[in-house]
């Protein structure tokens, strides 16, 4: 049951970045930060944001994930109805 827990999680947190991809919009540079390379660094702090952005919805998403999986491998291993009023 864990590895099918495992595999579910996986497959949960794959989604999750693919969502996130049409949510949270990637910075582009722009064509004139070629010849102006000091404002790179705002690009790349924008970059970072980004891919924390990323994370922080990742880990939002899948909080019901975890929590659902938690509470239905519980019921499966004591073979008892899932508590769904805790969820």
């Amino acid at each position: 049951m864990e590895n099918k827990k495992k595999h579910i999680l996986d497959y949960e947190e794959s989604l999750a970045r693919q969502l996130s991809r049409w949510v949270i919009e990637k910075p582009t540079p722009p064509v004139w930060m070629v010849f102006v390379p000091v404002f790179f660094v705002f690009y790349i702090f924008k970059v970072k944001q980004y891919g924390n952005g990323v994370k922080d919805f990742v880990a939002s998403y899948l909080i019901s994930r975890h929590r659902a999986l938690d509470t239905a491998l519980k019921a499966e291993q004591n073979a008892v109805l899932p508590e769904i009023d805790k969820l």
